[in-house]
């Protein structure tokens, strides 16, 4: 579970690149487990490393290749929707042979990258309304606040309130809007070795919008500030061998 910063789109970047993905990877690698990767990243899957939090997409979708969602699951712009449908029409079970099926296009991507994205490895996926961030700011699923965020790609700076009832705030001219799962910025992510292998199926991922009973009216009816999201996967149980094992556990008596 990760908290990721909010100081800057920079320091989110850097401590994903530098710190997160390497803990990951070496995790996966050195326990031959899957590693699921869940939390508050702060910023959109399309959102560079020096692009500001109040103008959208001002690097062409992190077109280097150097935001939070690449280093974890490369760019979110390089995987195409078509890509995702086909993945989910094949309906194939893991794990995937390259080059044998239309969908395989997309297993590539996963294959390549630390982390698989469970929004688009799930074989079904439930946004209950929410068409903008996961984090709602206690407006729920009004939809003048939804629109207006997603005119940004950040935490704090899209907070467009200014006392006015229809949410618009401040001029959003020139700005390009990022809508749907590329402005969640909470993310539910698997590590993509135990995806390739099999290991872990994503049978749907969800948001979920509907407000929790008896909670104060100032809060919309929330616990919080942002939608849980959630995964339901499937784990594979494997059978390794000693020699198989990338390191063989003591028994009680070396102890």
């Amino acid at each position: 579970s990760t908290h990721v910063s909010m100081v800057s789109p920079l320091v989110r970047a850097r401590a994903t690149r530098e710190v997160l993905a390497p803990a990951v990877n070496a995790l996966a690698a050195k326990y031959d487990v899957a590693v699921f990767v869940v939390g508050d990243f702060n910023a959109t899957k399309r959102q560079a490393d020096l692009t500001s939090d109040k103008t959208a997409n001002t690097d062409g979708g992190d077109s280097r290749g150097r935001g939070e969602y690449a280093a974890m699951c490369g760019r979110f712009d390089d995987v195409s929707p078509g890509a995702v449908d086909n993945w989910r029409r094949a309906g194939r079970p893991l794990p995937c042979d390259s080059g044998d099926s239309q969908d395989d296009g997309y297993m590539e991507h996963v294959r390549e990258q630390c982390c698989g994205d469970s929004w688009h490895l799930a074989r079904e996926t439930r946004a209950n309304g929410l068409i903008s961030s996961t984090c709602h700011q206690f407006y729920g699923l009004d939809y003048a606040k939804q629109v207006t965020v997603a005119n940004t790609e950040g935490v704090g700076d899209n907070r467009f309130r200014d006392g006015d009832a229809t949410c618009s705030g401040k001029s959003t001219k020139g700005r390009t809007q990022t809508f749907g799962s590329a402005r969640h910025i909470d993310w539910v992510l698997v590590s993509s070795a135990a995806v390739v292998r099999g290991d872990v199926e994503v049978l749907s991922a969800e948001v979920h919008t509907a407000p929790v009973p008896d909670q104060p009216v100032i809060t919309a009816g929330y616990g919080s500030d942002h939608y849980p999201v959630s995964a339901d996967v499937i784990l594979q149980r494997r059978v390794v061998r000693d020699e198989e094992s990338p390191r063989k556990r003591p028994r009680c008596g070396d102890c």
